[in-house]
């Protein structure tokens, strides 16, 4: 019994934990949907199931910061206005730290349109030009594409349509390479602006009527935005026309700008009061260039029908406006921020290939003097070995000549002189691979070939066999010079065989201004 009760809890433990499990894996499953949701712009069912995770049964940081960074994200779509930077700084260190660039780009895209709200405009530009790097960091184009067309927005709002045109045809080119209908009806209308600032009227009514051919993949609500585009380019040129385009934004979504358009017609037309009620309507808005344009159209209209108490109220609510628009006055230019930016980058990025080339020349040095020391070692341990093999070669002969000036006859001293000759034989056999090592190489000398291809050892085995050709001349070298290097013993060689300086330049496969150093040093290291 107690045996089955054991069993049983054991088994409903298992199965909560399972349960625990399954509910986090779950949460975590419904962020990365939500992701994908916004993503493909299906905003709605994003929304929608983001209300249903539960922050509380996300167990895990990552799940966490991700979950933040779409509420901010989901938050920014439906409208709302980011009221603190907060939450988005603490994403953004979680992120940096994981060296996430699609997340990190994203931070600094809140933390901008947060910054431009506040009216701090610099900070603003900077953090959005953070944005752009690490967008460009990422093969996401939907990413890449958000930061192009809020910079470009931000550019042409500025009125500096010189820096906002090239970013207004980046925005164009990631459209289409999306093939995405809306964000080309975007990109047009936007370039059209651009170019409307730049007094290129045709270009800009081009671009106008290329996003209208798109403006059916815009949701209606902003439908009335293209209009208002293509009725401000007009307004001039075609007044009826554009009174219509002006006619189809209000119905699309009662624009405020569209009842300032059609303001400005009735004014023309020299309808007054028809026009103060346009631009009463237009005050509605929320978009504090709007309501500067209006009250401006306001103050014109008002002075010009001597209605100054009117026109002295619009003064100063335009005076209260510009007195809030930016918090930070200083350095306003979008284009210097920009530069200034781009400056940081390219000096950080220069610092770290600086430091990337002192640590390669750095471990170059380490490897070029571990080598030496290598070669040095063996080489030395090459000689301690030849001089340890001559003075055992020299002890095991005496040793077998007084064994054998004894006579003795018995076994041991039988084996005892058989023993002494085998390592004898042992050691004149290594001591004669390096004579006929030497020897082969001696002879390619006399046959006219070069060194091209030797190394260390080959100059010593060189030398040592031709100790057996002239042993006083090697000797003689040893006597003279200061620890002379088997290269420049051989070259003392080759002069002793006879060889003009121009014959050992070609054996030796160098120059004569090398010649010349040679000689210099071995005139330096000659002993007095």
């Amino acid at each position: 019994m107690n045996r089955l009760t054991l069993l049983l809890k054991s088994a409903i433990v298992s199965f909560m934990l399972l349960s625990f499990l399954s509910c986090g894996n779950s949460e975590s499953e419904k962020l990365s949907k939500v992701e994908r949701y916004l993503d493909r712009q299906e905003n709605d069912s994003a929304i929608h199931l983001l209300k249903t995770i539960n922050y509380s049964d996300l167990d895990d940081d990552d799940s966490k910061n991700t979950y933040a960074l779409l509420r901010t994200r989901v938050d920014n779509l439906e409208g709302y206005n980011v009221e603190s930077d907060t939450l988005v700084n603490q994403c953004l260190r979680y992120f940096i730290d994981k060296k996430d660039n699609n997340r990190i780009a994203e931070c600094y895209y809140y933390l901008a349109i947060y910054n431009y709200d506040q009216g701090q405009v610099k900070k603003a530009f900077w953090n959005i030009c953070k944005a752009n790097y690490h967008a460009e960091q990422t093969n996401d184009i939907a990413l890449k594409h958000k930061v192009t067309e809020l910079i470009l927005d931000w550019y042409n709002t500025a009125e500096e349509y010189s820096s906002a045109l090239s970013y207004g045809k980046k925005n164009l080119y990631l459209s289409t390479l999306a093939g995405d209908k809306n964000w080309l009806a975007y990109a047009y209308a936007m370039m059209a602006t651009t170019y409307y600032g730049l007094r290129l009227m045709e270009k800009s009514e081009e671009f106008l009527n290329k996003s209208m051919e798109y403006i059916s993949s815009v949701p209606r609500k902003e439908q009335a935005q293209f209009y208002v585009s293509l009725g401000s380019t007009i307004i001039d040129s075609a007044p009826a026309k554009a009174r219509v385009y002006f006619s189809k934004a209000i119905k699309a979504n009662e624009d405020a700008t569209a009842y300032s358009g059609l303001a400005i017609l009735e004014y023309q037309d020299g309808h007054l009061d028809t026009s103060e009620e346009y631009l009463r309507k237009a005050l509605t808005t929320n978009d504090e260039s709007t309501k500067m344009f209006v009250y401006s159209n306001m103050l014109s209209m008002y002075s010009s029908k001597g209605d100054y108490k009117k026109a002295l109220e619009c003064s100063m609510n335009i005076n209260k406006l510009q007195a809030g628009k930016f918090k930070e006055q200083k350095d306003k230019s979008l284009t210097l921020v920009q530069r200034q930016f781009a400056s940081q980058i390219e000096h950080q990025r220069f610092k770290r290939r600086l430091s990337e080339g002192f640590f390669i020349v750095f471990i170059a040095i380490l490897l070029v003097i571990a080598i030496y020391i290598y070669l040095r070692f063996k080489n030395e341990h090459w000689k301690k070995n030849s001089l340890e093999n001559l003075t055992i070669l020299n002890v095991y002969k005496d040793k077998l000549n007084k064994l054998k000036e004894k006579g003795s006859q018995s076994e041991d001293s039988v084996q005892e002189e058989k023993k002494i000759q085998e390592k004898i034989d042992t050691i004149q056999k290594r001591q004669s691979k390096i004579l006929y090592n030497g020897q082969i190489l001696y002879q390619d000398i006399l046959d006219g070939k070069n060194t091209l291809t030797w190394n260390k050892r080959d100059y010593e085995n060189f030398l040592e066999y031709y100790k057996v050709v002239d042993l006083p001349f090697v000797t003689q070298l040893q006597a003279e010079y200061d620890h002379l290097s088997p290269r420049y013993q051989f070259f003392l060689a080759l002069k002793n065989m006879g060889k003009t300086e121009e014959v050992i330049q070609d054996i030796m496969v160098i120059s004569s201004g090398t010649i010349r150093v040679i000689k210099s040093r071995l005139k330096a290291s000659k002993l007095e």
